[in-house]
């Protein structure tokens, strides 16, 4: 996977979804970003990353996918992972919590 393919793929869907195998591929295309990085404790680690300029978290399924999603800016991402994390949080404590990774 090149950069422009990932970029081209996610700008034509809302959310990229790919088998989970294609992280790695993914961690290593060139200029690729790790800005930040948080274990969910729950579903592997979700990471914003920046790419050629643009931004995108990465997360993984309860699936085994990979979700990969764009934003606008780097605040918009890191508020996206921060409500992640909260549910994420809430789901270790009994709340039923449930997130919708294709939405």
């Amino acid at each position: 996977m090149t950069a422009k393919s990932l970029i081209d793929s996610v700008k034509k869907k809302k959310i990229l979804i790919l088998p989970e195998d294609k992280l790695d591929e993914i961690l290593k295309i060139k200029n690729i970003k790790v800005l930040k990085e948080d274990n969910t404790y729950v579903c592997n680690y979700i990471r914003i990353l920046e790419l050629n300029k643009h931004i995108l978290v990465q997360e993984t399924t309860l699936n085994h996918e990979i979700a990969i999603r764009m934003f606008k800016n780097k605040k918009d991402a890191e508020e996206f992972v921060q409500e992640r994390l909260e549910t994420y949080e809430k789901m270790w404590d009994g709340c039923g919590c449930k997130v919708d990774y294709y939405h």
